[in-house]
């Protein structure tokens, strides 16, 4: 390659990578530069009569807002009732299944991971409640 040709190929890619910063430039100025609407979006608004009438708007609508009714979210918090006398305790109750491998390399898999099931199993307990 001539010195000519390297000086050349440094200086196009110099103008690319300058280009290529003005135009993310452009684009982080105005980010909706090569969009456009597809066709005139349809109000959401019924253009027929409602199927329900309620007594109070659920909705209104601004010029730019959608402003919707308050929500009042209330709940009775009450402590749970605890049991006692009865305790579940998890016990082992079935033999050793094999699920699978337990190690996978590239050459293929080795060992064998076990796994045990446990049973619920309801104790009667003595003495004060906790």
């Amino acid at each position: 390659m001539t010195n000519r040709t390297k000086k050349l190929l440094t200086a196009a890619s110099f103008a690319l990578g300058g280009a290529g910063v003005v135009f993310v430039g452009y684009l982080s100025a105005s980010p909706l530069a090569f969009t456009h609407p597809a066709r005139e979006l349809a109000s959401y608004a019924a253009m027929s009569e409602p199927s329900r009438v309620v007594d109070l708007p659920t909705a209104v609508e601004t010029q730019n807002s959608l402003v919707l009714p308050e929500v009042m979210i209330s709940t009775v918090t009450s402590k749970p009732q605890r049991s006692h006398g009865r305790v579940a305790k998890l016990e082992p109750c079935s033999e050793w299944t094999d699920v699978g491998a337990m190690y996978i390399t590239a050459g293929g898999a080795t060992g064998v991971r076990s796994v045990r099931q446990l049973c619920s199993e309801t104790v009667t307990v003595t003495g004060k409640p906790r």
